[in-house]
């Protein structure tokens, strides 16, 4: 019996070894995915002559980091006094809380949601640019891989303007247009 002896997908075999009953070795996944390694029946016989069982393993490689594409909901500029950032990962997270996010010009007043899908909601210090990135690996989908960094911005103006009226007149007048 020798490692010719066992079928892979999605993977390969490496330090095939052992002698009798025992033996083991590396299953390297080629991909994300299942991977399976197995032996057909009869490849092997023991002293007596009785051929092996059917055997197989199975296992799913996930070695991606989740990706997460931050946006902004209102369009920018805008007068909100919060604003929404949607952060939504390729596929589930977790772990995920509002330290992992640094905000420019601002703060964060809520961090919602679970799963792939986050919403932040970032009250603006003042008139500007208002930023919102993610660290890298914040937050861990299923198998540990941590996710990519991500940012977006927008422009706040919350300020009203302001209107002036002048004159070039000054005092009583008995003009009757008023420049």
């Amino acid at each position: 019996f020798d490692s010719s002896d066992l079928y892979v997908m999605n993977g390969s075999v490496s330090n095939f070894s052992g002698d009798g009953s025992s033996y083991s070795f590396d299953l390297t996944a080629t991909g994300d995915g299942p991977i399976s390694v197995g032996i057909e029946s009869n490849v092997a016989s023991d002293a007596a002559g009785n051929g092996n069982d059917t055997g197989a393993f199975s296992i799913t490689s996930d070695r991606t980091d989740p990706t997460a594409t931050i946006t902004v909901t209102p369009s920018s500029p805008t007068n909100a006094s919060s604003i929404e950032f949607v952060v939504a990962f390729d596929e589930d997270v977790t772990g995920l809380d509002a330290s992992d996010f640094s905000v420019g010009n601002g703060s964060i007043s809520e961090l919602t949601g679970s799963g792939s899908e986050y919403h932040v909601w970032v009250t603006p210090t003042a008139d500007g640019t208002v930023s919102l990135s993610l660290a890298e690996d914040a937050a861990h989908d299923a198998a540990g891989n941590g996710n990519e960094a991500d940012s977006a911005s927008i422009t706040s103006d919350r300020t009203a303007p302001t209107a002036s009226i002048t004159s070039s007149l000054s005092g009583p007048t008995n003009a009757n247009s008023i420049p």
